[in-house]
This record gives structure tokens, C-alpha cells and sequence, in this order.
């Protein structure tokens, strides 16, 4: 609705334009020009604070956004828990190259000290009075805090610097930053401290009260008769199937709501999906019967058991990217 509305950076206006990330380019440099969008003059971070309804209850997220050095994930400090697809990552280095910014923060967790030193700081910080209020309709409600307090960017600097971090969103932007500081660093020197290796996140603590977690959602588009069986038949063969009677006087949408919520009452080491489609107009429960040992946080998401031993069981890489929407 808004003409400075971010997404006509994030995704510009494709069909307007012969290259939507020139388009976005020269309209970020617009906005600078104007004064729509200014640099800080000063080191800054800023906690949020989101305001929303979750299954009748008001929740608040908390969290802040920085710059946080790029890591290589072999280092094992940013922690994936997803594949991502190469085509949309090179969409993302374009986008970076031609604009030479970050539009959106990845939405990562991280683990505090002992103390809560860093959430009882944040906490603090959002006592005060914020700097923004945002009240956009029939979403969120969103509170902004600038901190550039010294002291207080130290703090939270030497509480997290050896602290490992786990992408909860964004696994493509982060990729397409690391590329396009591999792509930088091949053409000149690249200082320790430049803007090409960091990138924009907001940082939410594992123990923040209004920190939910969902499922995973994957739609399986246009397959053929054989793949489609395929697929039925590969979750068949691993997992034990239950058909879930759904609540008949509601919605479909509060059946797939209520649905979601059963999902989620399982045993501590059990992988479960659900399914909807396997039948016509039916919701099932498919248990997996021996999940195989993980070797690492990605491995052992349901994400992977999904990916690896249902779908790539059925169908291949490419086809998997032409009839799986995430």
C-alpha cells in the first residue's frame, strides 16, 4: 500500500522493468536522495518488539537487529537447518550486487549466557520509549528501540561472540551472502571490518516467551500420476499411517489449524508429517517407523527426513525444484 513499502526493494517491480534489480537499485538511491531511507552516523543496533495474537493469546517477540559477521558453515558458528535452491540464491547475489544493501534481516536464535545477560538488556531497552511505533492493519504490531549506547553494544557484543547461531529464516539471503563476498573477495582485498562481511539479522533468543515455532509446509504441484504414487508409496513403505477424522462442523482452514495442533502432541523422538491429499479431502498422520541417525542439527530436522528419505526416494533433484513448493 505504501509507495516505500520495502518489498519494492525486496522483489521491485518485476514486468516493469528489463532488469527488476537495476529497477530496484535506482529506486533505493531515490529514496536516499530524498531522505526516505539515511545511514546512522553512528554504530547502532535496534530492538523489536512484535505484538500478536497466537491461538487467542497476545504474544510479544523480542529481539534486535545487527550486523553479524559472515561465517563459512563449515565453522559450525551459523547453523542451517535447510536445503536451498541455487536459482533463487542467484536471484538474492543480484539483487546485492545491483543495490549494494541488505533489504531484509534473517530471522536467526540464538542461545544467552547464564545469566540472560543479553535478554535482560533487551528487555530493559524495551521499557523505555521506542523510537517507532508501526501499527500496519490486520498485522503485527511493531516497536522499534535505536541503541547506540557503547557500553550496551559491548555487552551484547562479548556475550554472543563465540555463540553459535541457528537460522530460522533465510537460508537463501544468507547463501547469496556468502557468495557475494567470495565473488568480492575474488576481484580485490576485502578488509576485516567491511560491510561485505556481515549481514543484517534479527537475533531472537531460544528462551524469548514469544519465540513460535511451526511447521514446515510443502506442496507438492502438478506431478504425474506415477510420481504422485511414487511419493505415496515412499511414505508408505517408512512410516506408519494414521487417518486423522477432522472436526466436521469447522472450517477447512480451522481444520488444518486444529490439524497442525495434533502434530505437534508427539513423543520426544518421533518424526511425524501430515498429509493432506494422499486421499481425496483427507487429513493423515504418517509416524516414521525407524529414523535414521543424524549426524547433525540439518540432518536431524524433519526438513531433511522429509527431503532425503521421502521425497528424493520418489523423485530427483530437479524434479523435486518443478513440483515442490516450499
Amino acid at each position: 500500500r505504501s509507495p516505500y513499502n520495502i518489498v519494492r526493494l525486496e522483489l521491485a517491480r518485476r514486468g516493469l522493468s528489463d532488469d527488476p534489480y537495476e529497477r530496484a537499485a535506482e529506486t533505493s538511491q531515490a529514496w536516499k536522495d530524498s531522505g526516505v531511507l539515511q545511514h546512522d552516523e553512528e554504530p547502532s543496533i535496534y530492538v523489536t518488539e512484535e505484538e500478536f495474537e497466537y491461538r487467542g493469546r497476545i504474544l510479544r517477540r523480542r529481539g534486535f537487529i545487527a550486523g553479524v559477521r559472515l561465517e563459512d558453515y563449515d565453522q559450525e558458528v551459523v547453523l542451517p537447518h535447510e536445503g536451498t535452491r541455487s536459482e533463487w540464491v542467484a536471484d538474492r547475489v543480484r539483487l546485492m550486487g545491483a543495490a549494494q544493501s541488505n533489504y531484509s534481516p534473517l530471522l536467526v536464535i540464538y542461545r544467552d549466557d547464564l545469566r540472560s545477560s543479553v535478554t535482560n538488556l533487551v528487555r530493559a531497552i524495551a521499557g523505555g520509549e521506542p523510537t517507532a511505533v508501526f501499527k500496519p492493519p490486520d498485522m503485527p504490531q511493531l516497536r522499534l528501540w535505536r541503541v547506540t549506547d557503547t557500553g550496551t553494544i559491548n555487552v551484547i557484543q562479548s556475550v554472543l561472540r563465540d555463540s553459535e547461531i541457528f537460522i530460522a529464516d533465510g537460508h537463501h539471503r544468507y547463501e547469496a551472502a556468502l557468495r557475494y563476498r567470495s565473488a568480492v573477495r575474488a576481484e580485490r582485498e576485502v578488509g576485516h571490518d567491511e560491510s561485505v562481511n556481515f549481514r543484517m539479522m534479527l537475533l531472537v533468543s531460544f528462551d524469548e516467551p514469544g519465540l513460535i515455532t511451526r511447521g514446515y509446509h510443502r506442496l507438492v504441484e502438478s506431478p504425474t500420476d506415477n510420481e504422485f504414487a511414487d511419493l505415496v508409496k515412499s511414505v508408505e513403505e517408512i512410516c506408519h499411517i494414521n487417518e486423522w477424522d477432522p472436526p466436521r462442523e469447522r472450517s477447512t482452514t480451522e481444520q488444518i489449524e486444529q490439524f497442525v495442533i495434533e502434530l505437534g502432541e508427539r513423543k520426544d523422538g518421533e518424526v511425524v508429517f501430515g498429509l493432506y491429499g494422499k486421499e481425496p479431502g483427507k487429513f493423515h498422520i504418517a509416524t516414521m517407523k525407524s529414523p535414521p541417525q543424524a549426524g547433525n542439527a540439518l540432518e536431524y530436522s524433519e526438513y531433511s527426513y522429509l527431503h532425503s528419505h521421502v521425497i528424493r526416494a520418489a523423485v530427483d533433484v530437479e524434479r523435486e525444484e518443478q513440483i515442490i513448493s516450499p
